[in-house]
């Protein structure tokens, strides 16, 4: 068995993907063979030796067979590559130089392999050593080796943050003099190694008068090397610095003047004689001299007094200023005018003259306000292009008013819209009576004000009985002092309306007659109670209770009221009358002409005819005979048998037999 080179990556181990050869004689059989080859050992190189080794697979553990195994002298193992990374590294200025590194981190070891493998010793180079100033810098690694690791290197980071420095603002006091600069000197905190800030100033925030000022910071110099970006600098305000006011004495003499009412106390007269008496102004600071009334209400005879404006940027409070005012008693303040205008409205009518709009109001001055505004239409009614006035107002000018006059401005497009306004009918029960009139009287909701709804009258949609009536409304008045012109009105029908039929009591009346074989009367019934209503017609019958002859027979009334509503307008009460006759019919059974030879019998062939059945009546087994049974000419024949059929055993009928004398019997051979 002989070992075949091989050439692999170093992994750790000594294997090899290599299978070895048998180079001598042969596998016998279904046997097959199980060899593998090894290096001698794991390390990298070259020229290195393989071994084969193995059995055959023999179903004996591979004792058929004895083995010679030769080695390989050519395998190589390569080295693997290995990267070594320097670990980034920061730190915060502290003015010291930086030297070695932050560690190293590792991408290619094979087997569990670790650092522990390499030899050597690690070095660190770039501009990060000896690195002061803030920045980013290089870190770069060396000086490992290995014999089964092929190295190579790359660069960490080393970051050098700036370090804190706060420049804090003192507090300082003044007198105003035009100008923010400040005596106090910021103190700092934070500067490392030998640095140092110079340089350094704070102004206040601004030049005016006043307390709790705030100081900031207004100039620097970090010393450090490097242009102070070592540093992250924070300045801090003081807010306890104060600027006095600056003393000042002016004087001036006011001179008279007269305006119209404006609201305010300022005159445009210039006063005379205006003068510094002592101290000064600062920077570019004016003064002017103004007078003012004593008020800003509208009079005569009124006190004008003398001031001074100083033009500072603060309103003149940058100075302590003591004015002297030698006053003129002559100042005038005439009334101003306003005008107030009530505005367009539109509403629904609700029978006030009332507006929600607000009048508008024009020439106020100041802070002069008008309130309780507001406006009316002239009358409450419905209409376009409505004429709206001005109805309340209260002038709040601290003079009740008296500072102005007043000019009111009316409006000529109000609107007042209908207001809506239902009338329902409501339920009404009644008596049929041929009418749609109804008792009830519908309802009104919506009115407004004094108005109101008269002549209200509800109807039926139609005269006949029923339930679940319609009922609407069919008049109504509206009071509004505007013929109704002020209301929508909206018609709402009720579905629960009830006309009860009228009760009637119909009752038969005698009747007598002559059997016809109906039970039909010609005698009408009666209304007895109640009555008929509009033009209703009774369409009554009255009938026997049978057909049949007899006395004190029952006749019972039927029928309708032609209403136009198939009689369903009446509710019927039917009494009968026991007092009915039929009389007996007249039946006239005659008897027939009759031809025979001799027979020996009295018997005829003919048969008798009937005359007066009535109805469906019959008569049968009808026969007659001869009054003897010899031979003759004008012999008589007779009705001699029948049968009468009206279901009363022929009571129905007063039965009269007529005789024949044409009978004939001739002589038999």
């Amino acid at each position: 068995i002989t070992a075949l080179t091989n050439t692999k990556t170093y992994d750790g181990t000594t294997t090899a993907s290599a299978i070895p050869i048998i180079t001598s004689s042969s596998l016998q059989g279904s046997d097959t063979a199980n060899f593998i080859e090894t290096y001698d050992n794991k390390n990298a190189g070259t020229g290195k030796t393989l071994t084969a080794s193995g059995i055959v697979n023999d179903g004996n553990s591979g004792n058929n067979y004895s083995y010679t195994f030769i080695e390989d002298t050519t395998g190589v193992i390569n080295k693997a590559a290995l990267s070594v990374t320097a670990n980034n590294d920061s730190k915060t200025y502290n003015a010291l130089a930086y030297n070695g590194g932050n560690g190293l981190a590792f991408n290619g070891f094979v087997d569990g392999e670790d650092s522990s493998v390499l030899g050597g010793s690690v070095a660190y180079g770039g501009d990060s050593q000896g690195a002061i100033n803030a920045g980013t810098y290089v870190i770069t690694p060396s000086g490992l080796t290995s014999g089964n690791y092929d190295i190579s290197y790359d660069d960490g980071t080393l970051t050098v943050n700036k370090a804190p420095l706060t420049i804090t603002a003192l507090t300082n006091t003044k007198t105003y003099d035009g100008g923010i600069s400040a005596a106090a000197t910021p103190t700092v905190g934070g500067l490392q190694g030998s640095d140092t800030v110079t340089g350094l100033s704070e102004t206040y925030d601004n030049k005016n008068a006043g307390t709790s000022k705030t100081l900031s910071v207004a100039t620097y110099a970090v010393n450090d090397g490097n242009g102070g970006n070592n540093y992250d600098v924070t300045t801090v305000d003081d807010t306890t610095g104060v600027i006095n006011k600056a003393p000042l004495s002016v004087t001036a003499q006011a001179v008279k003047n007269k305006k119209i009412y404006d609201g305010t106390t300022a005159a445009a007269a210039i006063p005379i004689n205006g003068q510094i008496t002592s101290g000064q102004l600062y920077g570019t600071d004016t003064i002017n001299f103004i007078e003012t009334y004593d008020n800003k209400n509208v009079g005569r005879r009124k006190t004008l007094t003398a001031s001074a404006v100083i033009n500072d940027g603060n309103d003149g409070n940058n100075y302590d200023c003591v004015m002297t005012s030698i006053d003129n008693y002559r100042g005038t303040i005439n009334k101003a005018r306003i005008y107030i205008t009530a505005q367009p409205n539109t509403k629904v009518y609700d029978a006030t003259t009332s507006a929600a709009a607000i009048p508008t109001v024009s020439g106020l001055m100041g802070d002069d306000t008008v309130t309780n505004l507001s406006e009316t239409y002239t009358n409450k009614n419905v209409r376009t292009g409505k004429t709206l006035k001005v109805a309340s107002y209260t002038v709040n000018d601290g003079n009740s008013g008296y500072n102005y006059n007043v000019s009111t401005i009316r409006n000529t497009i109000g609107v007042i819209t209908p207001a809506p306004l239902t009338i329902t009918a409501i339920t009404n029960t009644k008596t049929y009576d041929a009418t749609t009139a109804a008792a009830a009287l519908p309802i009104v909701s919506g009115l407004l004000g004094s108005d109101t709804v008269t002549n209200l009258k509800e109807t039926y949609d139609n005269k006949n009985a029923g339930t679940g009536k319609t009922l609407s409304v069919a008049r109504y008045t509206i009071r509004d002092g505007n013929w109704g012109r002020n209301y929508t009105v909206n018609t709402v029908n009720d579905t629960t309306g009830v006309i009860d039929p009228a009760p009637l009591t119909i009752t038969a009346v005698t009747n007598t007659k002559t059997y016809d074989g109906t039970t039909s009367a010609t005698a009408k019934p009666v209304i007895t109670a109640g009555k008929r209503y509009g033009s209703d017609r009774a369409n009554f019958i009255e009938t026997y209770d049978n057909k049949n002859v007899g006395t004190g027979k029952t006749l019972t009334p039927s029928g309708t009221m032609n209403d136009g509503n198939g009689g369903n307008n009446y509710s019927y009460t039917f009494l009968t009358n026991n007092t009915g006759v039929i009389n007996k019919a007249t039946l006239y059974i005659t008897a027939q002409p009759n031809m025979k030879v001799y027979d020996g019998t009295t018997g005829a062939a003919a048969l008798p005819v009937v005359a007066g059945l009535k109805g469906t009546d019959t008569v049968t087994n009808l026969a007659e005979i001869y009054s003897n049974s010899n031979i003759g000419t004008g012999k008589i024949l007779s009705v001699a048998d029948y049968s009468v059929n009206d279901d009363n055993g022929g009571n129905n009928y007063i039965v009269k037999q007529v005789n024949n004398t044409r009978g004939m019997i001739t002589a038999a051979p």
